[in-house]
């Protein structure tokens, strides 16, 4: 018995002494991106000697085999980053220690201040990285200052564009940062706690995961803080008046622990200055743009409805410039991130209120193709209150080595109150066609949330991995509209047509989504992706329409011909293959996808309607990435989709909100096929500090959604009830093809060190073909915009940050229906900024800008200049605090001035602003860190 003992425990470990065992994982950055040519190194415990090392291929993956189980130290290191340890007990058979996160290292160097170390830029894969310790801002300059400087950087109007694409998601240390919100993140970062810019594409999380691109990427930066300032609290505090009627306050409060991070900001004035994105719809207003208006020029994609359309009809809609008429502002962001051992939480919680003026005069020249084409001229004036509230979380579970959850619900809603009233007149050259008067007030409330939810599975074998992303999302619209207006028109005086009408909306939205990915690897270099996409849609849009009794003195008499009830159902079901190869800084990788559609409509007002569509399309895509050298990087993108109908355009029941902008849709739309294709180019070069971006793009779309324009030139019925007066238009959607966009932009940076300074250059151009109908004929518009900016800034000094800038731009409008009309005209803006530390603490600054428009039109031929200065000076021991005395519009020459193109007319707006007045500001910045070990280098 002792011996049979004995035998069965030397034959078990000689079992476990031949078992093959196993350690493999994934390196990523702090924002989830795969990081290639990690070193790897499995280190023996006891003397630390390699036993295996291997560098991590292009999606951050690496695996060791060993020939029995054993204890490893796993040790990854990349320079500039932080090395990692990990210390693992394998048993068969074996371990996968899931993603291993590699933070960027950065050094201070005490007692020495730093000029400027190494280059400006560097090329990390697709992301190019600013060192932003050269680039010198004042002391009060925030991050969006600072990238200003930045070659292939522009902010303009409040929004950001980076290497010619608007920029999406702001993240601070490789976590989100007030969520989508870019001004914001911005605005409140210090510059001089910045360490670096990290500029890069943001794939899907789902896309990080499998290590297959999926095309939804978002122009991203990734702030890196300098250590010093990763433990402390920061901040500003701030108030300005005149004595008056005007005033300007603020506080932003940050602290920082670790990981674990909380902010606070908020804003009260009344000098048009909001702190938060466009997203928050804080400006959603129907007399904004004047009643049933079109709000989206040719070629602009937002809202398809052409023609116009009754805002809060659409939410789409809702998004107009912020810096429309004057503004009173009042808004609060909180901002909270923590990370514990398994769980990681990012969260933002906005509430915005806005009370806006807007006073605006419209001139609008029409191209139907007439000998005397009707010329318009609208004035209007608008009074809109808005509360909005939207809240942004993240959590990540990370289960274990092999599970991982990630949940990211949003919720936003938006309350507004709004009154316009509006004059306009329709005339030729001999006399006014028509003239009228409008009305109106409206009360929209608008719900949306989401939830969606990411679920990741690692297997044991290397790059075999699931993943279930699961995404519905809601929306919840109501509004109550009143609108009166007056027609005259030009052979009936007497009679004027008047209408009297009040209308209660509503909309809903149900969205759900399922996506399964499964990734197999067929040898070291390619793996294959399985993937299916479920989702169903269903939309409801109704509109209870009533007109006035003059004998109750009510709203009480339904109307059923205007009045509508519209469902729509759209089910699509996406199987597809993809197929990935690597080899050593190459990767490309090449799919096919066939999506059947199922649409369903159910009309009940006005009349019945019921069809049934299905459609089946083959969506092809492909990829490749690479590097060409050290310094140059390529990337080129083919992909495409299709697009459906909205509820909207599919509703054919006439809006009469404005009795000379006519909206209806079409049931008979079908959905478009889009086909597009990216190609970006990055060159930087180390020794001399200049980089080049270049960027080719270009969309086609077969079956395009264009607009359908009937402009009467006498009385005419375009429905049994409805009648179009002479100048008035009729728009609606139909399916047209030839639709094509083209797209290049070009950034070229380089340091003047002679001038203490850097020269960045951007030229652009964007061409666009887009086929409409303007009174039964084809009209094709062509519109080519050349746009460039040449930046001359500062970066040798904090004394003195000046900033020099020219931005010349050309645009062309042509029309196939009217030969030799052309809408031509240019634009010029120069600009001059700085701030100048004159003497132990007294400073100076000044923001001039000169613009200017030369068209062929009288209301497009002006120029302006628009001045901003002051003195300023800063005190107590660190000079936290300062003082300062401003003037707004120096020269009193503000004026805002617009030029749009739609489909069956161009339009110059001008609209009201702010006047001189000036500012008496006092301010205080708190920054109190944690002090740092000191390492002894100089």
């Amino acid at each position: 018995m002792k011996w049979n003992f004995v035998w069965i425990l030397m034959m078990s470990f000689s079992f476990l002494q031949g078992q093959n065992v196993f350690v493999k994982g994934r390196t990523l950055d702090t924002f989830s991106r795969p990081m290639e040519q990690v070193n790897i190194s499995a280190l023996n415990t006891i003397d630390s000697s390699i036993l295996q090392t291997q560098f991590s291929d292009a999606d951050g993956r690496f695996i060791f085999n060993f020939n029995k189980p054993q204890s490893i130290l796993l040790k990854c290191t990349k320079l500039n980053y932080t090395n990692q340890y990990i210390f693992l007990k394998i048993e068969p058979p074996g371990v996968d220690v899931g993603m291993i996160v590699l933070t960027t290292q950065s050094f201070q160097l005490p007692e020495v201040d730093i000029v400027s170390v190494g280059s400006k830029t560097n090329l990390k894969g697709d992301t190019l990285v600013y060192n932003a310790s050269v680039y010198k801002t004042n002391a009060d300059a925030s991050a969006e200052e600072l990238i200003t400087k930045m070659p292939g950087m522009v902010v303009q109007n409040g929004k950001v564009q980076v290497q010619g694409e608007e920029l999406k998601q702001v993240f601070l240390d490789g976590k989100p940062f007030f969520g989508d919100d870019q001004s914001a993140a911005l605005r409140q970062i210090p510059a001089d706690i910045i360490d670096k810019i990290e500029v890069f594409d943001r794939r899907s999380d789902q896309s990080i995961f499998t290590g297959f691109d999926d095309g939804n990427t978002s122009k991203t930066i990734n702030i890196t803080t300098r250590p010093e300032f990763r433990n402390g609290q920061f901040g500003k505090v701030y108030f300005g008046t005149n004595l008056n009627d005007k005033w300007r306050s603020g506080i932003s409060l940050n602290h920082f622990d670790g990981k674990k991070r909380f902010t606070l900001l908020g804003i009260s004035n009344n000098v048009n200055e909001q702190n938060f994105s466009q997203e928050d719809l804080t400006n959603i207003a129907p007399g904004q743009n004047g009643p049933n208006r079109p709000q989206n020029p040719s070629g602009n994609r937002s809202n398809r409805g052409g023609g116009g359309g009754r805002e809060g009809n659409a939410i789409e809609n809702f998004l107009i410039d912020p810096k429309l008429g004057i503004s009173k502002t009042n808004s609060i962001g909180v901002n909270y991130s923590n990370q514990w051992k398994r769980i990681e939480y990012t969260g933002s919680y906005f509430i915005n209120e806005l009370d806006n003026v807007n006073q605006s005069t419209w001139e609008r020249n029409y191209i139907v193709k007439l000998n005397k084409p009707p010329q318009e001229i609208e004035r209007n004036l608008s009074h809109s209150k808005s509360l909005a509230h939207k809240i942004n979380l993240k959590v990540e579970w990370k289960i274990d080595s092999a599970h991982s959850v990630l949940f990211q619900p949003k919720f936003s809603m938006q309350r507004i109150s709004t009154s316009s009233s509006s004059k306009s007149e329709r005339k030729n050259e001999l006399f006014t066609l028509t003239s009228g008067s409008i009305e109106s007030t409206a009360q929209p409330i608008n719900y949306s949330y989401s939830f969606p939810l990411l679920y990741k599975y690692n297997f044991k074998k290397n790059q075999r991995t699931f993943s279930l992303n699961l995404q519905p999302s809601f929306l919840r619209f109501r509004s109550t509209d009143e609108y009166q207006s007056i027609t005259i028109n030009r052979m009936d005086t007497v009679n004027a047509e008047k209408i009297d009408q009040h209308s209660d909306g509503q909309r809903m939205s149900n969205n759900y989504s399922t996506s399964v990915n499964y990734t197999e690897p067929l040898n070291k270099r390619s793996l294959i992706q399985l993937s299916l996409l479920v989702s169903h849609s269903i939309n409801f849009n109704e509109t209870a329409l009533s007109d006035f009794d003059t004998l109750s003195k009510s709203y009480s008499l339904f109307n059923s011909i205007l009045s509508n009830q519209l469902e729509s159902y759209y089910t699509v079901e996406k199987p597809g293959i993809t197929y990935k190869w690597n080899h050593l800084k190459w990767n490309a990788s090449a799919g096919l996808s066939y999506q059947w559609g199922h649409f369903r409509i159910l009309q009940e007002l006005p009349s019945m309607y019921n069809k049934s569509r299905s459609f089946g399309n083959i969506l092809p895509e492909f990829s490749i990435q690479g590097k060409l050298n050290r310094t140059d990087n390529i990337r080129i993108n083919y992909r495409t989709n299709t697009v459906i109908p909205t509820i909207e355009q599919l509703q054919e029941t006439p809006n009469l909100i404005n009795p000379f902008y006519i909206k209806s849709g079409s049931l008979s739309l079908g959905q478009e096929y889009r086909r597009n294709i990216s190609i970006r180019f990055n060159k930087v070069m180390t020794k001399t500090s200049q980089n080049i971006f270049l960027y080719l793009g270009g969309t086609r779309v077969t079956n395009y959604i264009a607009n359908s324009v009937f402009v009467a030139v006498k009385d005419t019925f375009i429905f049994p009830d409805v009648l179009l007066r002479p100048g008035a238009q009729w728009s609606r959607p139909l399916n047209l093809d030839a639709y094509l966009n083209l797209r290049t932009f070009v950034s070229y940076g380089l340091p003047l060190k002679k001038l203490g300074s850097t020269l960045n250059m951007n030229v652009g151009w964007v061409y666009s073909k887009q086929p409409s109908l303007i009174n039964g004929n084809l009209n094709i518009s062509r519109i080519s915009n050349y746009n460039s900016s040449f930046t001359l800034a500062s970066t040798s000094s904090k004394k003195w940050d000046v900033n020099l800038t020219f931005a010349p731009s050309y645009n062309i409008n042509t029309n196939s229906i009217r030969q030799g009309t052309g809408n031509e005209y240019y634009g010029q803006n120069i600009k001059v900024k700085f701030q100048i530390e004159l003497y132990k603490g007294l400073f100076i600054f000044s923001d001039y800008a000169y613009q200017l428009y030369s068209g062929n039109s009288d209301f497009a031929n002006l120029n302006f200049s628009l001045w901003n200065a002051g003195i300023g000076y800063k005190f107590l021991k660190q000079k936290q605090a300062d003082i300062r005395f401003s003037v707004f519009d120096l020269l009193n020459q503000n004026i805002s001035f617009n030029r749009i193109n739609y489909d069956a007319y161009y339009e110059d707006q001008q609209t009201n602003v702010l006047q001189q007045y000036f500012l008496i500001q006092a301010s205080y910045n708190l920054k109190k860190f944690k002090s740092t070990s000191k390492s002894g280098h100089k």
